[in-house]
């Protein structure tokens, strides 16, 4: 049961990734934003208690935090911000299916040939991580980010943290837009 949790290290990896998905509002000038704050609002409660983790989410929170200092945003601790920034979790099952099959044989003055085909359905987790970048004042959507990952194990508390720093930086690559 212990190695379910670990799972999650998890829910971000960068193998299988898919390409990050972007949307935003093209109006809006990303280059005057200097200050962000976190949404103030409740943790939203899961329905997989993988993602009910507050280690996962203050890992989260600590890869964007510096992700986003590292790019010249300031967390505000007080004062108006020039943004919010919040996230989200999924956990999807997908199939992927894999069809092969080709024979060829020989016995002692016989010989023959056949074809044959097997397709085998392999049933994984998918996570994706959502990262808002949100108007302060209307809670409206800004800017948008996500990426998917194939959920592995993940051996290491090191590892964990890696993988999904890993993710957001991917993800916030692409913030702000040009």
């Amino acid at each position: 049961m212990k190695k379910v949790f670990v799972l999650i290290g998890y829910i971000l990896l960068q193998a299988c990734a898919t390409p990050v998905d972007i949307d935003y509002k093209p109006s809006i000038d990303f280059a005057g934003f200097k200050g962000y704050q976190w949404q103030p609002v409740p943790q939203a409660h899961y329905n997989d208690p993988r993602l009910n983790s507050s280690l996962l989410h203050e890992r989260i929170q600590s890869a964007m935090n510096a992700t986003l200092q590292r790019k010249g945003f300031i967390l505000l601790q007080s004062g108006k911000p020039d943004f919010y920034i919040a996230y989200h979790l999924r956990l999807e099952k997908r199939t992927e299916a894999d069809t092969v099959g080709f024979g060829l044989g020989f016995h002692h003055r016989h010989y023959g040939w056949g074809l044959g085909t097997e397709t085998i359905l392999r049933e994984y987790d998918e996570s994706t991580l959502i990262i808002d970048v949100l108007d302060p004042e209307s809670g409206d959507i800004l800017w948008r980010g996500s990426l998917g990952n194939r959920v592995t194990r993940a051996d290491s508390v090191a590892e964990k943290d890696s993988n999904i720093q890993h993710q957001v930086n991917t993800i916030l690559s692409e913030f702000p837009p040009l």
